[in-house]
């Protein structure tokens, strides 16, 4: 099974939520992408935040909780989650390092739209799987957010 590894990042009781190139504009997410070989959950984690968003987590690396894993519906690949909780804010633009190719050769950004939501409104929106493997965390996210 494969597993894809993101963050909950977390600032001022908001939530980044990242929009994928060609999906519906209805559909937001966390970022997150795919394990390399060799590539611990949580170094994905940091590596797939900052191509997709320019933010180097790894900075915040005491203020981060894993929530754990949730399955996707369509069994063959699973959510490893994290939260990541800013204790300031200094990136001034949030943008998309990685690319891909379109089967027409045109170079595209992998991510192509970035939202600050307040946590309900961001679950909304989030991808079953992520807002699923949330909710269950809730309680003890909501206690890591006061301390």
């Amino acid at each position: 099974m494969k597993t894809t590894c993101g963050a909950y990042i977390i600032y001022n009781e908001q939530i980044l939520l990242v929009h994928s190139t060609g999906n519906d504009m209805k559909l937001w997410n966390i970022p997150k992408g795919l394990c390399d070989k060799n590539e611990t959950h949580e170094d994905a984690m940091y590596r797939e935040v900052y191509e997709e968003t320019n933010i180097v987590i790894a900075e915040y690396w005491h203020r981060c909780i894993d929530i754990g894993m949730e399955t996707y519906r369509h069994k063959n690949k699973r959510l490893h989650g994290f939260v990541v909780i800013l204790d300031e804010w200094n990136y001034d633009d949030i943008y998309c390092q990685s690319t891909y190719t379109t089967p027409e050769g045109i170079i595209r950004p992998e991510i192509d739209g970035f939202v600050w939501l307040p946590i309900d409104g961001a679950l909304k929106y989030m991808h079953y799987t992520a807002k699923t493997l949330f909710e269950r965390n809730r309680k003890n996210i909501e206690r890591y957010l006061t301390e």
